[in-house]
């Protein structure tokens, strides 16, 4: 199976959150997130390394197809104040607090999608070569490489009721976030040629950036279809 995820910037607006676990730390302490784009499990990566910095040596934020969970020492009760809104329900939260619990556990991030069906990839190796041409003296002609971009196409398929999470990443995509495609979700590293399962980044390709969805049962509407097209994205 596949799996499409946006990118959220943690910047000023949305670095912090205050927290406290029971017996450990000392009061509501205020842990800062490095800046940067950050996907699910970086994301999660960063969330945990600041809490065991500053608030729980044991503390753990793991991912599951968009749903975060954060969890206490030895089930200690803990407690979370989210001081900016963005970062709360980037991470599928609710609320402005969580407290007495061991662990707190999120609704879907709007930044995964992960679909139920399978997904078509028509184009494993795309790419596209900017030529520039001129003459020479001998009336012979000759070419110089300009660029070589690669276009990654996939065609997303989605039951009624998992569009509107799918529409809730294309939207991320159409706001300038760039896209992560895991081609297959058991390989957690970059594609490259000699691993054509690994994921890819990408932004929407300006073609993509008005989508059209393909009932594929009409007139019973229970799937759709979405043809994807990604422009190579390079960090």
């Amino acid at each position: 199976m596949m799996r499409l995820e946006a990118a959220v910037r943690i910047d000023a607006s949305c670095d912090t959150v205050r927290a406290d676990v029971a017996g450990v730390g000392a009061g509501m302490r205020t842990v800062t997130l490095t800046h940067g784009l950050y996907y699910a499990a970086g994301l999660a990566a960063e969330l945990q390394a600041a809490l065991v910095a500053l608030v729980d040596p044991a503390a753990t934020v793991t991912v599951a197809d968009g749903v975060y969970t954060i969890a206490w020492t030895g089930g200690a009760s803990g407690e979370i104040e989210w001081t900016h809104p963005r970062l709360r329900d980037w991470l599928g939260f609710t609320g402005s607090s969580s407290t007495g619990t061991t662990s707190i556990t999120g609704a879907q991030s709007p930044g995964v999608f992960a679909p139920s069906l399978p997904w078509t990839d028509p184009a494993p190796l795309s790419w596209r070569l900017e030529l520039a041409r001129s003459s020479t003296w001998r009336a012979s002609g000759r070419s110089f490489l300009r660029a070589l971009h690669r276009d990654w196409h996939c065609t997303l398929r989605a039951t009624r009721a998992e569009l509107p999470q799918l529409r809730r990443v294309l939207a991320e995509a159409l706001a300038g976030s760039p896209l992560r495609w895991f081609r297959f979700v058991g390989t957690s590293t970059a594609w490259s040629q000699t691993n054509p399962g690994g994921y890819v980044d990408g932004w929407l390709s300006p073609e993509a950036r008005t989508y059209v969805a393909r009932w594929m049962s009409s007139p019973a509407e229970l799937a759709c279809e979405v043809d994807l097209q990604l422009a190579e994205y390079v960090a």
